[in-house]
């Protein structure tokens, strides 16, 4: 009998050890930006339903969706040290986003889609992976470290300007005529 429960004590240890070696998986979830209220990220109400963060904010490894046609365009990200997937950001003629606040890290990528308007972000951005911008009429105006990572850019335009520092270990690969 003591030598069935030892067994099975050891069968069940070894199942607790190995599910703590499983990685933790987490899959983004799509924050999309309206508004609403005021230009803070840390308030519900500016997101449509679905924020993985506290009381419906931007949680870390969220995918971020700036859409067309907002009730505000001017964004302050004023949640601390916010870890995003990604960053897409839809505009049209008349959209533009000014995006400032604190620093942000990156795991997968900007994407931006312009007619003619310009995005600005202000923010210090750090990579947490490899990125691919695919990017119309940005500004890049904070500093990038790649972090050990390498930067793939493509824009389709010559409107993208990188104004800040570009520091950190990794490749930088572009096709565009962006201005450094």
């Amino acid at each position: 009998m003591l030598k069935k429960l030892f067994t099975i004590s050891i069968i069940v240890f070894g199942v607790v050890l190995f599910s703590f070696t499983l990685p933790n998986k987490v899959y983004a979830v799509t924050c999309t930006w309206n508004g609403s209220v005021n230009e803070d990220w840390d308030n519900a109400a500016n997101w449509d339903p679905g924020c993985t963060g506290t009381e419906g904010i931007p949680g870390n490894g969220d995918d971020i969706v700036l859409p067309e046609s907002p009730n505000t365009y001017n964004l302050n990200n004023n949640i601390n040290n916010l870890e995003l997937n990604s960053l897409t950001i839809y505009g049209d003629s008349n959209d533009y986003y000014e995006i400032f606040g604190n620093d942000i890290s990156i795991t997968e990528g900007i994407t931006t889609t312009y007619q003619a308007a310009t995005t600005t972000i202000y923010n210090n951005i750090t990579f947490t992976g490899n990125q691919q911008f695919n990017i119309q009429a940005t500004n890049f105006n904070g500093n990038i470290n790649l972090n050990g990572n390498n930067l793939n850019i493509n824009a389709t335009n010559d409107n993208s300007v990188f104004n800040g520092i570009i520091s950190g270990e990794g490749d930088i690969t572009r096709r565009c005529s962006c201005i450094f």
